[in-house]
């Protein structure tokens, strides 16, 4: 819990502090709203108060954000994705979400395969899931408005970020079909819910299709096999999991942690595509 504090109080100062202190009175007031019962916090918080529970008998799970913005997009997006592989969404506030919960909640990342198809398979079917969606909301943001931070100056090696910018460039030149993108369908959001794999916690994101694979890529040699399943060029795929990577780089950097995870993983795409 103390990590979780932390973390908000980081990242939204006075109003992340004033929400921390308002915190149980929110849960309850919730809990009478919605008639929930034997509430539980999750162990693994991150930016979000997340509990598990019953509403009349029924598990569920009760998201709450000192950030309302951020819940609007995922709500959204829980929308578009009702009946396209996302888990369901059962009531909204301004600060709550009220969902369905995952039962049994095995986490896509605990496993290496599942009834005779790898994880990354798995990942990637339901990726195709979800993009069947149609396109209901003009309300969320494009993933060019992700990508012009790149145009900014970040303590990175410089040429590296040149050729990020140069290549989103002439990537998005090529890219036709625009889609609603989960935004942040790694392993660990990916759940199994009665003999199904569905996703939680999406962004909510406009883009294009191959803009959703880089954050379930686990080794780089699993982009070969993306690139073959979904046939995509492999050299755009490369591309733009290099472009992620940077960009996830940078928003480590605003978010004041150290971006050499990313970065150095950006380093070695790098080499591999200049090869």
């Amino acid at each position: 819990m103390d990590r979780f504090k932390n973390l908000i109080l980081k990242t939204y100062k006075i109003q992340g502090s004033t929400w921390l202190q308002n915190l149980e009175e929110i849960v309850n007031f919730y809990a009478n709203r919605w008639h929930l019962e034997n509430l539980q916090v999750f162990a693994d918080l991150s930016y979000n108060y997340v509990l598990y529970g019953n509403q009349n008998g029924l598990p569920i799970v009760l998201k709450l954000s000192p950030d309302p913005k951020e819940l609007i997009k995922e709500r959204i997006a829980l929308n578009t994705f009702s009946g396209f592989g996302a888990i369901g969404l059962l009531d909204y506030s301004s600060d709550a979400l009220l969902l369905k919960q995952a039962i049994p909640a095995t986490k896509l990342k605990e496993l290496s395969n599942y009834k005779n198809k790898s994880s990354l398979e798995i990942a990637c079917e339901l990726m195709q899931q979800l993009h069947k969606a149609p396109l209901l909301s003009d309300k969320l943001p494009h993933i060019r408005e992700w990508l012009a931070i790149l145009n900014n100056d970040w303590p990175l090696d410089s040429k590296l970020l040149k050729e990020a910018r140069l290549w989103r460039d002439e990537l998005i030149k090529l890219e036709t079909q625009e889609v609603v993108l989960h935004g942040d369908l790694h392993r660990g959001n990916i759940l199994l819910h009665q003999n199904r794999w569905v996703a939680i916690d999406p962004k909510g994101v406009i883009g294009f299709p191959i803009n959703e694979i880089w954050t379930f890529i686990e080794e780089f040699q699993e982009l070969d096999f993306v690139a073959n399943y979904f046939g995509f060029a492999k050299e755009n795929v490369y591309k733009w999991y290099f472009i992620h990577l940077v960009l996830a780089s940078i928003w480590n950097i605003e978010d004041s942690l150290d971006p050499n995870p990313f970065f150095s993983l950006a380093q070695k795409m790098y080499s591999k595509i200049t090869l």
